[in-house]
């Protein structure tokens, strides 16, 4: 299972896909942690400024173990599509 979470809260996140081109919109589930909780438990929260900071995370979506994060240094800071296969591809199944 693939889904994005977003600290935008969901009215933004829902206008912002209707106003994509249908080519360009996310083909899987972007869900909103407006509260910033799911930031805050896997460590990608910047309490300084109060915000998410730029981050991937893959994990395990039947025991919830967190196996890879990456945080970048910048909203733009984030791994590319074929990275991302690559280190799925690379961490294997789960045990």
């Amino acid at each position: 299972m693939l889904a994005g979470i977003s600290a935008d809260p969901p009215e933004d996140t829902r206008a912002w896909q209707a106003d994509e081109d249908p080519e360009d919109r996310l083909s899987f589930p972007l869900l909103s942690d407006a509260d910033l909780a799911v930031c805050k438990a896997y460590g990608v929260h910047d309490a300084a400024h109060g915000m998410a900071l730029p981050a991937v995370v893959v994990v395990h979506a039947e025991d919830g173990t967190v196996r890879w994060t990456r945080v970048g240094e910048s909203i733009a800071d984030r791994p590319t599509l074929d990275e991302l296969l690559e280190v799925v591809r690379r961490l294997g199944p789960p045990r």
